[in-house]
Parts: structure tokens; C-alpha cells; sequence
């Protein structure tokens, strides 16, 4: 049987992956936002507007334009590698979860292949968080 200690923890990280990556995708739908309102230039991220009409401040908004590709670079990179070990660290606790029910003498066959089923096709993590609260009790 696999101890309820490790899907706990397996779930805290996968969730806190997650978090970070919806966090800082929305950080990079903001960053135009972010740049225009720190620095009190309006048109973001965008120099080509024709808005800047003197050379210092042309100088500026070239200058702003490429701070805010850069932070969205990085925050993109940031955005997809968050993704990606969102997936990852989300299929310990599927795993976890899978061998527990198929190893759990308490479960009928149907429920075991419900639980399965609910893990593996629909709802993965989130299957795995209420399979860890309701079938996973204290002994």
C-alpha cells in the first residue's frame, strides 16, 4: 500500500506548480500593464504608434519596447517550463493513487476502475486530491 504521507506531499508540490504556472502566465498578460503603469508612458509595449514624437522620448519608448520583449520572453520560457513540470510532478500522485486503489482490498473491482478512470481520464490531480480525502482514511 502506498502511505498516505506521500500522496499528500505528491499533491501539495503538483498544486504549487500549478499555481506558479497560472501565476505567472497571467504576469505575462500583464506585463505591458505593469510597464506602462511603472513608468507613466502610455502605449506599453508598443513603440510604433507614433506616440512618442521627440527623440528622447522616441529613445524611451525603444528602450521600453525592448524591456517588455525581453520580460516577455522570459516570463514565456518561464510560463512553459512551469507547464511542463506541472505535468510532471501532477502524475506522482496519479501514479500514487492508481497503485493504492489497485492495491486496496477495501474496493470492489467497480470502484477500483472507477477511481482509475477518474484519475487517469478526466480528472487526474483532482481526482487524485478526493481519492487522498475520502478514500484514503486513517487506519
Amino acid at each position: 500500500m502506498v502511505e498516505k504521507k506521500h500522496v499528500k506531499w505528491s499533491l501539495i508540490l503538483a498544486f504549487l506548480f500549478i499555481f506558479l504556472a497560472i501565476a505567472s502566465a497571467i504576469v505575462y498578460a500583464l506585463i505591458p500593464s505593469i510597464i506602462s503603469t511603472m513608468t507613466g508612458v502610455s502605449g506599453g509595449c508598443d513603440s510604433s504608434d507614433g506616440a512618442y514624437t521627440s527623440e528622447s522620448t522616441k529613445n524611451i519608448g525603444t528602450a521600453l519596447s525592448k524591456l517588455c520583449d525581453t520580460s516577455q520572453s522570459f516570463f514565456g520560457t518561464l510560463v512553459m517550463i512551469l507547464f511542463v513540470v506541472c505535468g510532471v510532478f501532477s502524475l506522482v500522485p496519479m501514479v500514487l493513487v492508481s497503485i493504492d486503489a489497485a492495491q486496496s482490498k477495501s474496493l470492489s473491482d467497480l470502484r477500483k476502475l472507477l477511481w482509475l478512470a477518474a484519475t487517469w481520464l478526466i480528472l487526474g490531480p483532482i481526482a487524485a486530491a478526493v481519492y487522498y480525502f475520502v478514500e484514503m482514511k486513517e487506519n
